[in-house]
C-alpha cells in the first residue's frame, strides 16, 4: 500500500471543511475531502463532520 504525504494550506483546509459541512454536494466529492482532511496530521476533523 503507498503512502503519501498530504500537505494542504489553510485556505485549502477551510474550503474542504466547508464543502463537507454545506452546500449540496456529490457524495463522492464530499468523502474525498473528508480523506484529504482526515490524511492531514493538523487537521481536527470532529464526528459530526466526518459521518455526515
Amino acid at each position: 500500500m503507498n503512502r503519501y504525504t498530504v500537505t494542504l494550506t489553510k485556505d485549502e483546509r477551510e474550503v474542504l471543511c466547508e464543502l463537507t459541512s454545506t452546500g449540496n454536494h456529490n457524495s463522492q466529492k464530499i468523502l474525498n475531502a473528508l480523506i484529504l482532511l482526515r490524511a492531514y496530521p493538523k487537521s481536527v476533523v470532529t464526528y459530526r463532520n466526518f459521518y455526515n
